[in-house]
């Protein structure tokens, strides 16, 4: 296998009597070109060629770190749509809609999940199985809530020392509401925040 220099799109790497048209390609009039700008790969062997971007975007796999936006609420989950994988800043490859069981937010027993999680809500979390659906979890104590709004008012909450496990408080409307939270709420900066 050999690496070449980079490539841009609609250069042309050669014909389909050569080789075999691979990822980042693509075939007309009888010849192979790059649909990707990237560096050209060649498999002499398979006499296959290929090209590997440079800066592909973030693909969503199992045990993956997801920073994701709470969307909807069911009765047994939440759909929440991941905005970043791995704290990167890079656009997501496939489906971005994922699904958090009940059963996979704490490690309590939860009854109504709006008393863990509402919409609006930024949870870190990690990914049970990424096809053919996204199945996401927060049941571990540095997943959950990152960041929450009041759900009168819509300002942030913040954390208070006095207050119980899972709680947090409106400054603007002077109440608690509870959540799953992270064990780092509060001082979470995701890089793709900066």
């Amino acid at each position: 296998m050999m690496y070449k220099g980079v490539i841009i799109p609609g250069e042309e790497i050669g014909t389909t009597e050569e080789y075999i048209a691979g990822n980042g390609t693509f075939e007309k009039d009888g010849k192979i070109v790059a649909c990707v700008l990237g560096f050209l790969k060649i498999d002499e062997n398979e006499r296959r060629v290929e090209v590997v971007p440079i800066n592909p975007p973030s693909t969503i796999k199992k045990n993956s770190t997801v920073y994701c936006v709470v969307e909807d609420l069911k009765q047994a989950m939440a759909i929440v749509e991941v905005i970043s994988v791995d704290s990167k800043i890079r656009e997501i490859a496939g489906t971005t809609q994922g699904a958090i069981h009940i059963s996979k937010i704490s490690q309590k027993y939860v009854e109504n999940i709006t008393s863990v999680l509402r919409i609006g809500d930024i949870l870190r979390a990690g990914v049970l199985q990424s096809a053919p659906t996204i199945q996401l979890y927060i049941n571990e104590p540095h997943l959950g809530v990152i960041k929450a709004y009041c759900i009168r008012c819509r300002r942030p909450l913040v954390r208070k020392p006095n207050l119980r496990e899972n709680t947090l408080y409106c400054e603007n409307c002077d109440r608690v509401e509870t959540r799953k939270i992270a064990d780092d709420y509060g001082n979470v900066v995701p890089d793709w925040k900066k």
